[in-house]
């Protein structure tokens, strides 16, 4: 394989990043938040090019969480199956990780299916550390509540903007103990609020121990996306 080299792809170039995503996952990127991550400088898509063909990509985009660190949100990556096991991963995440460290991001980390050996290696081999539990990923429709819901105290809601969605986020929904109501409005008030902007979808990702913590309720209501695992690296060392 010759010389790969790494650049942020151009709005122009959106059909052939499309192609990449639809060669590994069978997915469809939005034109409109593929755009908004080329011009955001809190946000970055990598593409890894060989003889001028785009082999792969990487997105990643910052968040904070409520306690202010900042996190490099390592979100999609995908390398054509005609390159794969070369490398090309690895060296896709090295790019992100650099990204991340010169926005000044405290660490990096990726939510990976825990069936998904390719990705854990690539990222292992760029030094994320595999951290311990079992994740679901659970989502909600957006919903429209004719009654007034109040914000549950101590929840973070956050807007998250990628290549493939426009979801709202739900953190910290287990930080204390909390009554089935209180785990219901919390959901409900995030399916309001993505329905109020226009928003695919509200999630969380949920640890195995406590997804029985919700009302049952809640969980018919629910689609899980799967099980997986999230992997850090320090950005700050």
């Amino acid at each position: 394989m010759g010389e790969i080299l790494f650049r942020e792809p151009s709005l122009e170039e959106f059909e052939a990043v499309q192609e990449v995503f639809h060669d590994v996952w069978d997915m469809h990127i939005m034109r409109e938040t593929y755009a908004a991550q080329v011009f955001n400088k809190n946000a970055s898509v990598i593409g890894a090019y060989l003889d001028g063909e785009i082999i792969g990509v990487i997105s990643s985009f910052m968040s904070i969480n409520k306690r202010g660190k900042k996190r490099w949100e390592v979100d999609l990556l995908a390398v054509k199956k005609s390159v794969q096991g070369k490398g090309v991963g690895t060296r896709l995440v090295q790019e992100a990780i650099k990204r991340g460290e010169a926005l000044q991001g405290d660490y990096a980390r990726a939510l990976i299916r825990i069936e998904n050996i390719g990705s854990q290696k690539a990222f292992e081999r760029a030094g994320f550390k595999k951290q311990e539990g079992i994740y679901n990923l659970i989502l909600w429709q957006t919903w429209s509540f004719k009654e007034r819901l109040r914000e549950v105290q101590d929840i973070t809601y956050l807007p998250m903007d990628t290549l493939s969605y426009r979801g709202l986020w739900i953190e910290d929904l287990f930080s204390r103990e909390r009554s089935h109501d209180e785990y219901k409005m919390a959901i409900n008030y995030a399916q309001q609020l993505a329905h109020n902007e226009k928003r695919d979808n509200t999630g969380a990702t949920i640890l195995n121990e406590d997804v029985s913590k919700l009302p049952r309720s809640i969980v018919k209501q629910s689609a899980n996306h799967g099980k997986y695992n999230w992997w850090t690296v320090d950005l700050k060392a």
